[in-house]
């Protein structure tokens, strides 16, 4: 190498050396694992269009189980116009100075059809919302304690029976159950590090066609990342190469810089979008160097 190269080779080096031998370790801020969808309620009637279920997510920190209602509003039953849905609008707590609204109801005890618009704004168990500017999107609230909500009740003020148009969670869908389906724990000899990573199976609503839609998804459980430069995690369907060539697909950590496996705690993630869902396709997880291209460890995908 020529003499007057060296200088800037050896600051380059430098540079990038130094810029990842520190990793920069953050914590998990996520309190429990991705949410089950464990029943659901339709509601349906002129003007609005909306779909009530029940979530089911553990802590991380305790393992006790908390519920959360979501509500997915979709378009009007009697409009044949597109709406874009994902967005928040037209829902807030139901103040005591609104009138001529519609209210969706939900609440621990189940409705009965004759209930009148009146009488739930009366009921203590009952939580309003109003529904305004027609409601489209989706809102999420959690329920205090494991009280599990088996009502739903959607009705206007404007109506003169003020009905209330019904739905329970009752336990009579059948809805897929969540299953781990592997686990791994990579090591590396260079860089200590901790923790397992499970993989799961798990369902989702699709709110158009109310079918339950499987995905997979990663569980980190009381990871201790390397502090390796720029370590990466790839999974891959080779049993023995060192290397991320191929079919080996990058697991991204959600979060860090990067995607690097910086996070320390519990966590879970969807996999990635390009995730090869033939069973048992991925044999191992790689901690890769992903600046240098250096192997700095694995571990086997054990599958259930």
């Amino acid at each position: 190498m020529h003499s007057s190269l060296f200088p800037i080779v050896a600051i380059a080096v430098y540079f990038v050396y130094f810029r990842y031998e520190n990793a920069d370790i953050v914590d998990s801020t996520q309190v429990s694992t991705l949410p089950d969808v464990i029943d659901f309620a339709v509601i349906e009637t002129s003007g609005l269009n909306a779909v009530v279920y029940l979530q089911e997510q553990r802590s991380f920190e305790t393992s006790e189980l908390r519920y959360t209602v979501a509500i997915e509003f979709k378009s009007s039953s009697d409009s044949n116009s597109k709406v874009e849905r994902g967005s928040l609008r037209g829902l807030r707590m139901l103040n005591e100075t609104a009138d001529e609204i519609d209210t969706l109801f939900v609440s621990s005890e189940k409705f009965s059809e004759s209930e009148t618009y009146d009488s739930l704004r009366s009921d203590s168990s009952a939580t309003s919302f109003t529904l305004q500017d027609g409601p489209i999107g989706s809102y999420v609230f959690e329920l205090q304690g494991q009280n599990i909500v088996v009502g739903v009740a959607l009705v206007s003020s404007r109506e003169d029976t003020n009905t209330a148009f019904t739905g329970a969670f009752e336990g009579s869908v059948d809805i897929p159950q969540s299953k781990t389906i592997a686990r791994s724990e990579p090591s590396s000899s260079d860089y200590p590090t901790s923790g397992t990573i499970l993989m799961w199976q798990r369902y989702e609503l699709d709110m158009d066609t109310l079918e339950f839609l499987p995905y997979t998804s990663f569980e980190f459980v009381d990871i201790d990342p390397p502090s390796a430069p720029g370590a990466l995690l790839y999974l891959t369907p080779s049993e023995t190469s060192r290397g991320v060539g191929g079919n080996a697909i990058p697991l991204e950590i959600e979060g860090t810089r990067d995607g690097y496996y910086t996070k320390r705690g519990s966590f879970e993630m969807r996999a990635p979008s390009n995730f090869n869902q033939e069973d048992m396709y991925y044999k191992r997880i790689i901690i890769w160097c992903e600046p240098f291209r250096v192997f700095l460890g694995d571990g086997d995908i054990d599958y259930i």
